[in-house]
Formats: structure tokens, C-alpha cells, sequence
């Protein structure tokens, strides 16, 4: 794969497309978005359309993204990147998207960044999108929070440099991962590019997540 390619990845989202080893891919794009607007804090609790709140079925953990650049697509929507052989090494359901349709070239097919829970480590999504020889990363940071909900949480994140990118590519891509238990929220968003996120934006979707 080349750097070109990786470069696209974060950025060009197709709906049913596969670009490539370690090709990042949507299932499923819905039309409308599925959030639920409100603190998070659970039943009864005071609602603000400018919060969205992701929650993940199975563990009932949550996170926030604010409203504005972000839009939060259905359960039915995947976003993984794949392997030599086809099979997805790094996946989020439901993510919630940061900028879509950010570029001009590719208005129905682009973004900055999103958020979801994943069952992968970080190990799993630097295989994704930095496969051997195709690009390089900085080393991980590890460090102990606490979450939103008082829960203790490790908090991992490293950049991926691509070098070469498209018209709608960024030339690092940061991944970043709150750990809690068995929950795993990821945040993948460009790098050093206008219009992207804020290191402290990162931080507080991370530091959202609230373990159920």
C-alpha cells in the first residue's frame, strides 16, 4: 500500500468502498444520524442539544461529543480498516464523525476524525492504518486518568506520519484510546492540518466516557 493511499484513509470514507490493504471502509451510511442529545447521565437527566451522547448496547457505556461539527451515525454503520487477507483488524460501530463532508473534492465522502467503542487494542488500529513499511509512528504515551464518571481509566495515543497525501488526506493521523474494564473508546482524527482537533478536544471526548 502506499503512502498516498494511507494518507486517503481518515479522510476519504466511501460508503461499500475498500481502499486498499489496511483500507479503512463504511458499511451502511445512513442518511440520518441516530444520537441521542443530552448529558449522559441517564434517565431523567437535563437534555442539551449541544452534547451528543454515544452509547455502546452491549456494555451500556457512554461518551460525548458536542454538537455543531459532529454527527453521530446508527448502530448499522461500521468503520474498520482490513488486512492483506480482507478481514478487519480495527472496527467501531455507531461512530460518531467529526467534520463530514469536510472537503470539497469528496463533499459526500470525507471527514476529519470520529470516535466510537471498540473491542480492538491500539496495537489492532496502528496495524490498520501504519502496515509495515507504508508509514511511521511516534511511540505511545500511556498515562492513569479518571473519567467522568470517577472510574480510573489508562489512556494510550501515538501519531501515524503518512508523508504523501491527496487532496483530502492529512499527513499524520493521531490515534488515541481510553481503557476502562473491557470498554475501549478510540478517537482516530488529521493531524497538523486546518480544521482539525484540538489535543484538548480529544481529552474531553476521552475523558467523557462514562463506564455504565
Amino acid at each position: 500500500m502506499t503512502r498516498l493511499r494511507i494518507a486517503q484513509l481518515l479522510a476519504v470514507v466511501a460508503a461499500l468502498a475498500v481502499l486498499g490493504t489496511a483500507a479503512l471502509a463504511v458499511l451502511r451510511w445512513p442518511g440520518d444520524d441516530d444520537a441521542e442529545a443530552g448529558t449522559g447521565a441517564g434517565p431523567g437527566a437535563a437534555r442539551d442539544p449541544a452534547v451528543l451522547v454515544v452509547r455502546d448496547p452491549g456494555t451500556g457505556a457512554t461518551f460525548e461529543v458536542p454538537g455543531g461539527d459532529w454527527r453521530v451515525r446508527d448502530r448499522a454503520v461500521r468503520i474498520y480498516y482490513e488486512d492483506d487477507a480482507g478481514h478487519p483488524v480495527a472496527v467501531v460501530r455507531g461512530p460518531a464523525v467529526f467534520r463530514p463532508g469536510y472537503c470539497a473534492a469528496r463533499p459526500d465522502a470525507s471527514n476529519r476524525g470520529f470516535a466510537g467503542f471498540t473491542r480492538q487494542p491500539l496495537r489492532s488500529w496502528l496495524a490498520g492504518l501504519a502496515p509495515e513499511g507504508g508509514a511511521w509512528t511516534a511511540g505511545v504515551d500511556h498515562e492513569r486518568t479518571r473519567l467522568a464518571d470517577g472510574n480510573p481509566a489508562r489512556l494510550s495515543r501515538t501519531s501515524v506520519f503518512l508523508g504523501d497525501r491527496g487532496p483530502c488526506g492529512a499527513q499524520a493521523v493521531e490515534v488515541a484510546m481510553a481503557e476502562a474494564g473491557d470498554v475501549r473508546l478510540v478517537v482516530v482524527s488529521d493531524r497538523g492540518e486546518p480544521g482539525t482537533l484540538a489535543r484538548e478536544e480529544v481529552d474531553a471526548v476521552l475523558a467523557s466516557l462514562r463506564t455504565g
